[in-house]
């Protein structure tokens, strides 16, 4: 648990960084000096960053509906995340829509 808690205070601070760097209008070379990092070092930092605000593959769990549940006709589903959001919606709903809701849902 130690790692877990190492690890995002980690990420929180490259992302601070990165964070900065694009506040700053500064060139990367220069920022870079100032901030006292490798240029590439900002470069791999500012990429790490980028790809962690893309969407990833999670593990499911997918559990059998409750009795009541089973006598519904409701056709959708319901997402319970682990930061305890949880999400029911038609199976209609668009694709590009689920992506940004699940992006903010999982950020709170």
């Amino acid at each position: 648990m130690k790692q877990a808690r190492k690890d995002q205070s980690r990420r929180e601070a490259i992302a601070g960084v990165v964070a900065e760097y694009e506040r700053s209008g500064l060139t990367r070379k220069s920022f870079s000096e100032q901030a006292g990092v490798a240029v590439s070092t900002l470069d791999y930092w500012r990429r790490q960053v980028r790809d962690g605000n893309r969407a990833r593959i999670v593990p499911v769990k997918i559990e059998a509906a409750e009795p009541a549940m089973r006598e519904c006709r409701w056709a959708g589903f319901q997402l319970s995340l682990p930061n305890g959001v949880r999400i029911e919606s038609g199976w209609d709903f668009p694709e590009q829509g689920m992506a940004r809701l699940l992006r903010v849902a999982a950020e709170r």
